[in-house]
């Protein structure tokens, strides 16, 4: 027999027990669809769903205070962005996508070829470009790129138009854009002997008639096989090639514009303004030609200018020159070709710049004005 006393309490009904133990629900009581009775207090629900009034209260007074609120706020959209990128990782699905124009730059920057620069090539003349890298000659693919790279620049034309008179006189006079005399210089000379003069020398450039960009490479067919290789075939060969004084060329050729047609219509209009002296006319072309040759000691002894002018005032180059032609090897000399077209036509260039070119005529050397011979381009 017990008693009941403040730190006691009643003992279970066993019989009580034995019905409730299978009926127990080990489930935590917030996750139970508890409904709470009207006469329940408030207490009473806090203290089955795990929380209390006392918690609630701090809550509400943490509400009004302004560092509680701002620490409670979301963060904003940017901070959330770099949160899921450092929690997720790149390779995450749930990280965002990037921006396209970054995944396109990354693009570029992968698949752009390799660019070369003044230090792989050596100006050595106006119309040629050589280069002695080694990379270039140590993989045909780099030298193959090279090529590409260097076929992006447009060609230099430039039009040479020069007329000269024979005067057989004892005087040299010189006249002014207009015409007018301007100095007369006496010139000691035999009785019957001539004076060459020139009575105008100008030169036009025309690079900007040049298209900007090519129409690809153009390999022609060997003179003995008649087999047109590739630019990668002629690539590999010249990488192969243990010759010493190998070298490969490539040639960038106008491909719709026809020089002697083009000489003769420009003649026939300037004759036909009364000019009949000696008139030359030569279009010169500069940076066509890129030439890649081997870093060995023996071919830069042979390009060296002071060696040629040795062997030239020793007269060793009758001996030397001959075998050396005989025994440098030339890859696409004469059969790699990039073609390049002009964007105006022959016709329509005399008449862009044919009175250009009579205004520098001085009149006293033109002769009565003829009919032109027409010319069809």
């Amino acid at each position: 027999m017990t008693f009941w006393t403040p730190g006691n309490e009643f003992p279970p009904d066993k019989s009580q027990s034995r019905t409730t133990t299978t009926e127990v629900d080990e489930t935590p009581l917030v996750n139970r669809n508890y409904m709470p009775d009207v006469e329940e207090s408030s207490d009473h629900q806090a203290l089955l769903l795990g929380t209390s009034t006392e918690d609630n209260e701090g809550q509400e007074e943490d509400y009004d205070d302004p560092l509680m609120l701002a620490a409670q706020l979301p963060p904003p959209p940017q901070q959330q962005q770099q949160q899921q990128q450092q929690h997720h990782g790149i390779l995450s699905p749930s990280a965002p996508p990037p921006h396209p124009s970054s995944s396109i730059i990354q693009m570029s920057q992968a698949v752009s070829p390799p660019q070369y620069h003044i230090p792989f090539e050596t100006y050595a003349r106006d119309d040629r470009i050589l280069t002695r890298s080694l990379q270039v000659n140590a993989f045909s693919t780099e030298l193959y790129s090279f090529l590409q790279q260097r076929n992006t620049v447009p060609p230099k034309i430039f039009v040479r138009i020069r007329g000269t008179s024979n005067g057989y006189e004892h005087y040299r006079r010189t006249y002014d854009t207009n015409g007018q005399q301007v100095t007369v210089e006496p010139i000691n000379v035999k009785s019957g002997s001539y004076i060459p003069s020139v009575d105008f020398d100008c030169s036009i450039d025309c690079s900007h008639f040049v298209a900007r960009t090519s129409d690809g490479f153009h390999v022609l067919p060997d003179r003995k096989t008649g087999y047109v290789k590739s630019v990668q075939e002629l690539c590999k060969d010249y990488v192969q090639d243990t010759h010493r004084l190998k070298e490969l060329q490539l040639n960038k050729v106008l491909s719709n514009w026809d020089e002697d047609l083009f000489i003769r219509l420009l003649k026939s209009n300037i004759r036909s303004h009364g000019y009949s002296h000696k008139l030359d006319i030569t279009i010169e072309k500069r940076e066509t030609k890129v030439t890649v040759k081997p870093a060995s000691l023996l071919s830069q002894i042979v390009d060296n200018v002071y060696i040629r002018l040795f062997f030239y005032f020793t007269l060793l180059f009758i001996f030397v020159w001959p075998v050396l032609l005989f025994w440098r090897k030339k890859i696409g000399h004469k059969t790699l070709q990039s073609h390049w077209r002009m964007t105006v036509s022959e016709k329509e260039w005399c008449q862009h710049y044919l009175e250009e070119i009579l205004g520098q005529i001085p009149p006293a050397r033109c002769g009565p004005i003829v009919p032109i011979s027409a010319v069809d381009p």
